[in-house]
């Protein structure tokens, strides 16, 4: 399969040639494969019906019958990706994978602490296997430390690194992001990691061992509460619109059903270019509003004022006016618009795919441009074991009556 324009890159992908064994899960865990895959590494997704990924799970989309195979945030995370189903609870399961790790350069995991090693794969146990294996571990707060073992998902990290209560109206109790931020953050942490552990290893020789905590990687996307805290003693809570810097500056309703329209006004020239482009009211002039000092000490009336004004008025339309007179404007899209929106999918945003199951679907694009070695999506995501058979006869040189006897006896499931 190729991008969505039709157009395969002439150029070798970056990462052809390297082969990752995926052992992520849900989102946080897949993120750093699909990067890896999107940029032709060799993504085998090392997965079990026994022990099944919950990005797999959901409700059917078509039918009435559970199907693992119909979850897109699986066909999101996992496209590219080559699946072999492998249950490594059972001994066969995990001697066909210590076979496997030779022939891998990075393995991506994570399960709770101390899970993978009980079953024999833990860093040394790998390097044993493959000396210059590069190991990323990925855990709520860490490998070792007082709270290594609590168990978390996304949702839970926003809460424990602070995010949750930034997120809500001024003066009232915090309402969370509501959202498993900290998942994708935290794969793109280890895609950058896994790229650096690569390059080092071209250099030295050397494997490595990466230790990645969601809690840290949450934590270090903070960095603006926390240093007004560490420097001026402030202890930052929800603050609704006035979280948007600015005066005037928030999100404004608009004409429509649930419309909005956000703008950020920091300095003279904004100031100048949404006067422009409001004919120069009567309330402009008042001297209060000629510096920026005065303008933020009188924020809110600056802010009923744009409420008045853009209530009426086509969202769109405004934004692309308060553009043009140099205005930090911008429609908040819903998610279907931002599905449909002609400047993300001239560019790539979002790209179709033939499912096996559901058909034709968008999936994300690769935010990342290179000029020569671009990443796009070639493949789906793949059905649950479907490259089974493939994998083994290729890494292993297996025959058919050999892997036709560890599916028989349950590994390949």
């Amino acid at each position: 399969m190729t991008s969505s324009n039709g157009e395969r890159p002439a150029t070798p992908d970056i990462l052809e040639g390297v082969r990752v064994l995926d052992l992520g899960m849900v989102w946080a865990g897949s993120i750093c494969g699909q990067v890896l895959s999107d940029f032709g590494a060799d993504v085998v997704k090392v997965e079990s019906r026994s022990n099944l990924d919950i990005a797999r799970r959901g409700r059917p989309i078509i039918g009435t019958e559970y199907d693992p195979n119909q979850n897109p945030l699986f066909h999101n995370t996992s496209r590219n990706k080559r699946s072999l189903a492998l249950n490594l609870k059972t001994e066969e399961g995990r001697d066909v994978l210590r076979r496997i790790v030779p022939h891998a350069d990075i393995l991506i995991e994570n399960w709770r602490p101390g899970a993978l090693p009980r079953l024999g794969f833990g860093y040394e146990e790998l390097r044993k296997l493959r000396p210059d294996i590069i190991m990323i571990s990925q855990t709520l707060a860490g490998q070792d430390g007082i709270d290594a073992r609590l168990r978390a998902y996304g949702p839970t990290v926003g809460g424990i690194t602070g995010l949750d209560s930034l997120v809500g109206y001024q003066g009232e109790a915090p309402l969370g992001m509501g959202h498993a931020y900290a998942d994708p953050n935290v794969g793109l942490h280890s895609a950058l990691l896994a790229l650096s552990a690569l390059e080092r290893r071209r250099l030295t020789g050397e494997g490595a061992y990466i230790d990645v905590s969601m809690w840290e990687a949450m934590v270090a996307a903070l960095a603006t509460p926390l240093l007004d805290c560490e420097l001026n003693g402030r202890v930052a809570g929800p603050l609704g619109d006035d979280a948007i810097p600015g005066a005037p500056a928030g999100v404004f309703a608009c004409a429509g059903d649930d419309h909005w329209l956000v703008l950020e006004v920091h300095d003279d020239a904004d100031w100048a270019g949404i006067v422009e482009a409001m004919a120069h009211p009567d309330w402009a002039a008042d001297e209060r509003f000629a510096s920026a000092e005065g303008r933020l000490a009188a924020r809110e009336e600056l802010n009923e004022h744009v409420r008045a004004w853009t209530a009426p008025r086509d969202r769109d339309e405004l934004a692309e006016l308060l553009q043009g007179h140099g205005v930090i404007a911008a429609p908040c899209l819903a998610v279907s618009e931002r599905l449909f929106d002609d400047h993300l999918l001239a560019r790539e945003g979002f790209t179709w795919v033939e499912n096996p199951v559901l058909g034709r679907e968008p999936v994300y694009g690769q935010a990342i441009r290179l000029s020569e070695t671009p990443g796009y999506v070639r493949e789906p995501a793949p059905m649950l074991g479907q490259h089974s058979a493939e994998v083994l006869r290729e890494l292993l040189d297996m025959s058919d009556e050999e892997i036709e006897a560890l599916d028989e006896a349950g590994v390949l499931r």
